[in-house]
């Protein structure tokens, strides 16, 4: 049985004396962006880049970087390895078709290759002149971020770099 209110009670709501005021809070300090150019010129052709998750499947979101190489659903491209890295490429009448979804099926043995576990990110660069997508494993771009790290950790500690 539902319990009804008495006409003459007040609806419900918050109770103001158990909620706390807002607390002001100071805005931090943006951090500092370095000797980084301010912008990049407009006619720059600049690469594109993602990171992505591997699904159970081996496959990647690559919405975010197909506008930079042009690429639609329907073209055919092809993989290989090089450096480490997948190389995926347009192709005239061969090789696998980028679906509609924009999910891109990474091989098995180039996964392999790379050591790319499933599950795993990447960092997915689009190069528009080259008309290629490069699918770096993370772990390899984590190792080099840390010796170029470690260069600046030692040029600012005095230590020859």
């Amino acid at each position: 049985m539902k319990r009804v209110p008495p006409l003459d009670c007040p609806p419900e709501g918050p109770i103001a004396a158990l909620i706390p005021a807002a607390l002001p809070r100071p805005r931090p300090e943006p951090a500092p962006v370095g000797d980084l150019p301010p912008t990049v010129p407009a006619d720059a052709d600049a690469a594109v880049f993602a990171i992505a998750r591997l699904n159970p499947s081996g496959q990647i979101s690559i919405r975010g970087v197909l506008p930079a190489v042009g690429w639609t659903a329907g073209d055919r491209i092809v993989f290989t390895v090089q450096h480490g890295c997948i190389v995926v490429a347009a192709a005239e009448h061969r090789g696998r078709t980028l679906s509609a979804g924009g999910l891109l099926v990474l091989p098995v043995s180039a996964r392999r290759m790379c050591a790319i576990p499933a599950r795993s990110q990447v960092l997915v660069a689009a190069l528009p002149e080259a008309g290629l997508l490069l699918v770096h494993p993370i772990a390899a771009i984590a190792r080099h971020l840390a010796r170029r790290h470690g260069q600046i950790v030692r040029s600012r500690d005095g230590r020859p770099a």
